[in-house]
């Protein structure tokens, strides 16, 4: 899934960009979100593969997060012969209308459950399914929930889809996306609100089909076992050497391994999906060249209730700083 995106920015215009992290609500999706993920061609086809390549007939499977039921409904077309969808919200009630429909003998159920904090039905899986990629990858809570149904439902030797899971980012130019965050410096019924240009910078945002100018080769700042792993490193921490260009922020994606031989990607340089890319404003863009060097630290804490992601950001020129820019965001997860 992708993390909710409300605020628009640059009104009766072009938009390119969502603003992240902009209401409490995590468990209810719009429709047409859910609608944008299954039109989304390189993530069911991805999945699609994926499924066809690891579920065998006869086996058992959980889907994490299944949402509108369509991975549950593949892994049965894949020859499963019992599949339990676990779902936070009601919308698991609609997924079984669609069972009811399409499907009405198979062993397809539905389960209403908070993954974290309710008891899990005894089943043993052979295959676990999961899909709650956030934009970035993580910001549904993805590493701790799947942490527990690994632990109590896998089966020893079962398999999990997704198997690996890494966070890229790279500094960027991305003209059409500052343009929406440089909003704040318009001056609206003859009053300059430019001050207030710091409400835009301390934020996250999701890139819509725009082309981005990566400023130097993108680094991964995790790299996530998913048959071990239960949280992220305490901190990533990446350095660049830029090239000529303007630095607008810094993009970052996930790339997932859905089973061996089957990888997804949402970087800039790959199709384009429902989720694109992150985008991390650094401040007030800046001219850059080979000269300039940026290192960038990114944090996430997550206490269950609240995910608090951390940025910083310093570009220096011949070790001189130039510009700093460091931001914190919260966003509650249930």
């Amino acid at each position: 899934m992708s993390v909710m995106c409300i605020s628009k920015l640059t009104v009766g215009s072009s938009q390119v960009l969502d603003e992240l992290f902009s209401r409490p609500e995590f468990t209810d999706f719009p429709a047409s979100l859910h609608l944008a993920m299954l039109q989304d061609p390189v993530r069911m086809s991805a999945y699609r593969e994926a499924i066809s390549n690891t579920v065998k007939p006869g086996d058992t499977v959980v889907d994490v997060g299944s949402g509108t039921g369509i991975l549950s409904f593949l892994a049965f077309q894949a020859g499963a012969q019992s599949v339990h969808g676990f779902e936070i919200s009601s919308l698991c009630d609609h997924a079984a209308k669609v069972r009811d429909s399409n499907f009405p003998d198979a062993d397809i159920q539905f389960h209403q459950i908070d993954l974290l904090n309710d008891e899990l039905p005894d089943i043993s899986a052979d295959v676990i399914i999961c899909e709650l990629f956030g934009n970035f990858g993580i910001e549904e809570d993805l590493l701790r929930i799947l942490a527990r149904v690994r632990k109590e439902l896998l089966r020893p030797g079962g398999k999990l889809l997704p198997e690996t899971l890494e966070l890229h980012i790279a500094p960027v130019q991305c003209t059409s996306a500052y343009r929406e965050i440089a909003n704040w410096q318009t001056v609206i019924e003859g009053i300059d609100f430019s001050s207030c240009q710091d409400l835009a910078y301390n934020a996250v945002y999701q890139i819509h089909n725009e082309p981005v100018h990566c400023l130097a080769g993108a680094k991964k700042i995790a790299a996530l076992d998913l048959y071990t792993v239960s949280s992220l490193p305490a901190i990533a921490q990446v350095s660049f050497s830029l090239s000529e260009g303007t630095l607008h922020g810094v993009a970052g994606w996930f790339r997932t391994q859905l089973c061996e031989n089957c990888m997804l990607d949402t970087g800039p340089a790959q199709q384009d999906t429902h989720w694109g890319q992150v985008f991390f404003p650094t401040g007030d863009p800046v001219n850059v060249d080979h000269q300039h060097d940026l290192s960038f630290r990114f944090k996430e804490e997550n206490d269950g209730h609240t995910a608090l992601w951390q940025w910083q950001g310093e570009l220096k020129k011949a070790d001189k700083l130039i510009s700093y820019c460091y931001c914190t965001i919260r966003k509650l997860t249930g």
